[in-house]
């Protein structure tokens, strides 16, 4: 342990495979036990003093400010349909601004010819694909506008 931040030496480290269909959710379980199942390796290594592996590069830190960067699209039309959707299994939300305010999206649907259930938050992908929302936060539209609107920072949505 170091007092600095990515500063110590690597005792023990992993990979974890990415199916094509894994949310972030299963991701995060997946670490958590492939974590757990390195536990005795770890304190196996400190026990017997080893030094572990230096750390290349610069250290670095993607903190709440770096996620919340990454995970806005302030617009949404210039992403295709496809590029949206990984986005979106990869953070599991996104902020895209929609009717000029920001949204806080954890599914979209495909139109496909199918009429819109909330058009001012209806949109085109680059690629042509008409898309909205259909989930935001996890909740559906109507929770969504209660909790938006019962939020002490957020000010009433105009959709």
């Amino acid at each position: 342990m170091t007092t600095g931040l990515d500063e110590g030496p690597v005792l023990v480290e992993g990979t974890v495979p990415v199916r094509p269909e894994a949310s972030v959710p299963e991701l995060e379980r997946d670490k958590t036990r492939q974590a757990a199942a390195r536990m005795a390796d770890v304190l196996e290594a400190l026990v017997r003093g080893a030094p572990g592996r230096v750390q290349a590069g610069p250290p670095s830190y993607f903190g709440r400010r770096e996620m919340q960067a990454v995970r806005a699209i302030p617009d949404p039309a210039s992403l295709t349909w496809d590029e949206l959707r990984r986005r979106l299994r990869a953070f599991d939300l996104l902020t895209l601004t929609l009717a000029g305010q920001p949204v806080h999206v954890t599914r979209l649907r495909r139109l496909d010819g199918r009429p819109t259930r909330r058009c001012a938050l209806a949109f085109t992908t680059r690629d042509g694909v008409a898309a909205e929302p259909d989930r935001f936060m996890h909740l559906p539209f109507p929770l969504y506008r209660c909790y938006h609107a019962l939020t002490p920072r957020a000010a009433e949505p105009r959709w």
